[in-house]
């Protein structure tokens, strides 16, 4: 298809021809499409420059088709210094969503050095006639009409990149019936919403890209074919230090038990609805609760809330409290005076699956529980229940409910962790970043080169690449990886990582910096292949699988921490992971364990680096405390390795014949019930919150029949006794069994061992001691970048530059 002509283009003959040709009614096409009526455009003239384009009738009779590709794009930058990196236009004019998909975005790109502008789609017009143009601009909720379209082919002509931004699911006209708030509307409001759904729909097929709030909403854009990239929402820098400041802690479950949802507008109803018959279950088997209403939610249809809005004996107080619309920081501050905070949608209602989860991060920000549907944006955001609970049902509510009400005090450790995660991962910096990824991605697309350019510092080839897959947090396996960069950094050899991911360099420094530390390291995506350097390092079986297929000149390490195929059943991946360790790399394992798995099942002999430990963090306490804990697990039921089904049946053996064991697990937010009492204790990301954990526990189980768990070493550093699963070579882990205690696998074997050293104590206390006595003389962490050097011979090359 050719480019598209501009409107000024369409020369008279050409209308005169489509007007003669008898296939085009103009009073026809003006009323199908008020757009076009709108904008104030001729109906023929607006046909021949973008109505056949976007596949629209020509006649009553004709049927529409939609354009079979996407105009071709390829065209330089904007290259007046007048001009802005970023102009933001905000179609709406300053509504709710001005500020989560204009402001905070601009901030964030401001702060990165961008040159920045943000303006109201009523400015469009002064903008043109001032001459305003960006390198890149972006349309929030703009309609494809006039004069917004007269300026997009300015823009075009310039070779900026334009970029529609949506945040709901309002550009097809299919979904409207599954839009509650609809149904209030006047027929005239009707008809302008239709107007609105065609000309957001038609702004999307115009625009080169498009960036939109959820991965949902991402998916339903690009079926109309247009490059799309999800931007978050996010909270403002602002508001997080204010609620830093604040320091709000909750503490002990209070009475009355306040229960918030904020409707905001009168066009939740049917969200509502999907909470009200359990909601009001639970309030009637807990006379201290109360539900507070933020917003213009109508409760007409259930009369039981109405009821409980008002004081019928003396002394009491009112169950339904209403409070009106507020202002966004005034509202976010409110929810500190409630408890939980509730999020109901329609569960498969594509209008509710593709809303954002500003209710999710914004009450975690405040600390407060979270009770939301499972949509697909709250499932991902919660990270599948870890962050929130979540419900479909009206079983599910009310379940939701009990567990938060009952069961407080790990309603509030899962908000803490929450509160950790909003701060970063929703934050304007985040979503900035975000935005850049996108811009960089396609622009590079389109012309090959960056967005932005590479800073210069980090232009000289690095000595040593390392390939390494991407992380989502503090990974005890990148952070050896990052020990190793560390030693290399300071023995004077520039490092060059190389990531298995679709983030932007700046989003994963910054997530170094986070969980690792902060490194003078240069970072790219990995897309198969390498500049040129010295050496370069596999850290996984893909990545080695793959650099079969790099040319490179330079030496070749493979650093091996875990038996790899045994992370798949028989099959392709487990080959692939097999064959990885076939290709005459160098190949440094840590412990022995693997290396003697290496040469036992595929001939390979490796380097041996040895476990090494954190001292400063697990050791054994000053002073023995009591061990309130009997059996400790290290429960992840997402990890079939981790056999945790398998100890499971163990634990329920175990309490069979000792009702009176406390157990606890940890690891994950959320586990199922599986018949016996035990301790939730979540996941950790404090090193110091875990070692203390272990100082409280008794027995340790931790299975790891893949690669020797740097947990079993922790925990006896403070002082558990643990148990492990028995396979071959295990007592190349311990050095025997001495104060490991091995079960055969069976779990009425492991019930047995836990039962062994629960009763024993003295056995306990001998164990304890051997272990001790083990990992103090275990090498320190900082060893580990050392011992590196030293197998790979890494620090000559240094020495010979």
């Amino acid at each position: 298809m050719t480019e598209l002509r501009s409107y000024s283009d369409i020369s008279e003959e050409d209308v005169a021809e489509l007007l003669q040709s008898g296939r085009f009614d103009p009073q026809a096409y003006l009323e199908r499409y008020p757009d076009v009526a709108q904008s104030g455009l001729d109906p023929a003239r607006h046909y021949l420059w973008l109505g056949q384009k976007l596949g629209r009738q020509a006649d009553p009779s004709s049927s529409p088709t939609l354009p079979t590709q996407k105009r071709s794009v390829s065209r330089p930058k904007v290259s007046r210094e007048t001009d802005l990196d970023a102009l933001f236009i905000d179609g709406t004019n300053g509504t709710s969503s001005t500020p989560y998909r204009v402001g905070r975005i601009a901030l964030g790109l401001a702060k990165a050095g961008w040159n920045v502008r943000t303006a109201k789609g009523d400015d469009v017009k002064t903008l043109m006639e001032e001459g305003i143009y960006g390198r890149i601009t972006v349309f929030h909720r703009a309609p494809y009409w006039s004069p917004f379209i007269e300026y997009v082919e300015e823009l075009r002509k310039l070779g900026t990149i334009i970029v529609f931004d949506i945040d709901d699911l309002v550009f097809d006209e299919s979904v409207i019936p599954n839009i509650d708030g609809y149904r209030m509307l006047t027929e005239e409001q009707k008809r302008g919403f239709k107007n609105g759904v065609d000309a957001y729909r038609n702004f999307i097929l115009n625009a080169d890209m498009c960036t939109s709030t959820t991965s949902f909403l991402v998916e339903e854009i690009k079926k109309l074919g247009t490059p799309t990239f999800r931007v978050r929402n996010a909270i403002s820098l602002e508001n997080i230090n204010t609620f830093e400041r604040i320091g709000y802690q909750r503490r002990d479950r209070p009475s009355p038990f306040v229960m918030g949802y904020y409707s905001g507008t009168k066009t939740h109803q049917a969200d509502f609805a999907v909470a009200a018959p359990a909601l009001i279950a639970f309030m009637q088997e807990n006379p201290d609760t109360v539900l507070r209403i933020i917003g213009e939610l109508d409760i007409e249809a259930w009369p039981e809330l109405e009821h409980w809005q008002h004081i019928h004996r003396p002394g009491d107080v009112p169950r339904v409290v209403r409070v009106g619309l507020m202002p966004h920081d005034v509202m976010i501050r409110d929810q500190f005076s409630c408890d939980v905070i509730l999020a109901p949608l329609e569960v498969g209602n594509p209008f509710c699956e593709a809303k954002s989860e500003l209710k999710f991060f914004e009450a975690s920000l405040a600390q407060a529980p979270v009770i939301a549907s499972a949509t697909r944006t709250f499932k991902e955001a919660s990270e599948d229940g870890r962050l929130a609970e979540l419900a479909i049902t009206t079983e599910d509510w009310k379940h939701s409910l009990d567990n938060v009400y009952h069961n407080y005090s790990a309603a509030l450790d899962r908000a803490r962790h929450a509160y950790d995660h909003v701060r970063y991962f929703y934050s304007q910096g985040y979503a900035a970043n975000e935005a850049l990824e996108a811009y960089e991605a396609f622009s590079s697309q389109i012309s090959g080169t960056p967005l932005v350019e590479a800073n210069d510092s980090l232009d000289k080839v690095a000595d040593v690449a390392i390939i390494l897959p991407d992380f989502t947090g503090p990974s005890g396996g990148h952070r050896k990886i990052f020990l190793v960069c560390e030693a290399l950094v300071e023995a004077g050899l520039s490092v060059h990582l190389y990531f298995y991911t679709m983030r932007s360099s700046k989003v994963i420094e910054r997530d170094i910096a986070r969980y690792f530390g902060s490194f003078d390291l240069k970072i790219s995506r990995f897309l198969g292949s390498l500049d040129t350097h010295k050496a370069a390092i596999c850290t996984q079986w893909k990545s080695a699988y793959d650099f079969k297929n790099i040319p490179f000149n330079g030496q070749v390490f493979y650093f091996v921490q875990d038996f790899e195929p045994l992370f798949y059943a028989c099959g392709s991946d487990y080959m692939r992971a097999l064959v990885s360790y076939r290709q005459n790399f160098q190949t440094i394992c840590y412990g022995r364990w693997v290396a003697a798995q290496l040469k036992d099942n595929v001939g390979v002999e490796a380097s041996v680096i040895s476990f090494t430990l954190d001292h400063a963090t697990y050791c054994r306490p000053s002073r023995e405390a009591i061990r309130d804990i009997d059996i400790l697990v290290y429960a992840r039921p997402d990890q079939d390795r981790r056999c945790f089904d398998l100890i499971v049946e163990g634990l329920i053996i175990l309490k069979r014949h000792r009702p009176e064991t406390k157990i606890a697990l940890f690891g994950e937010e959320n586990y199922p019930d599986f018949g016996f009492e035990f301790e939730n204790l979540g996941s950790f990301s404090s090193l110091a919150e875990l070692a203390a954990l272990y100082r409280r526990t008794k027995v340790g189980v931790c299975y790891s029949p893949t690669n020797p768990s740097q947990l079993g070493y922790e925990m006896v550093a403070c002082g558990a006794c643990l148990i492990d699963v028995e396979i071959k070579y295990a007592e190349l882990n311990f050095g025997g069994d001495d104060f490991v205690l091995y079960s055969n696998g069976l779990p009425e074997d492991m019930s047995a061992a836990c039962q062994e050293l629960l009763n024993d104590e003295g056995e306990r206390e001998r164990r304890q001691r051997a272990g001790y006595a083990f990992t103090t003389a275990m090498p320190n962490d900082d060893d580990l970048g050392r011992s590196f050097l030293e197998a790979s011979g890494l620090g000559k090359l240094s020495r010979g530059k």
